[in-house]
């Protein structure tokens, strides 16, 4: 999928006729498609000027102990600042 939507890139540049530095693309994406976007950045820093991943959960892989500490923290806020419905 990235290297699809590269070579687009790279094709609708040139059929706008943008200089080497010109048009600047800034990508955008949720969830899945937040974690291509900011993949995409670090494999293609050159054919994009920025990237918004919101709810990307880019480095949540398995048995590496993140989404343990992610959930106590989670239910740490609840259980601090929640009322007492907050399950």
């Amino acid at each position: 999928a990235m290297a699809d939507y590269a070579v687009f890139l790279d094709w609708f540049r040139a059929e706008l006729g943008c200089p080497e530095d010109g048009c600047g693309t800034v990508l955008f994406g949720g969830s899945y498609g937040g974690m291509l976007a900011a993949w995409f950045r670090i494999k293609y820093p050159h054919l994009s000027v920025g990237a918004l991943a919101a709810s990307a959960p880019v480095d949540f892989y398995p048995k590496t102990g993140r989404q343990q500490a992610f959930w106590a923290a989670t239910m740490h806020t609840y259980k601090k600042y929640g009322t007492d419905g907050c399950d």
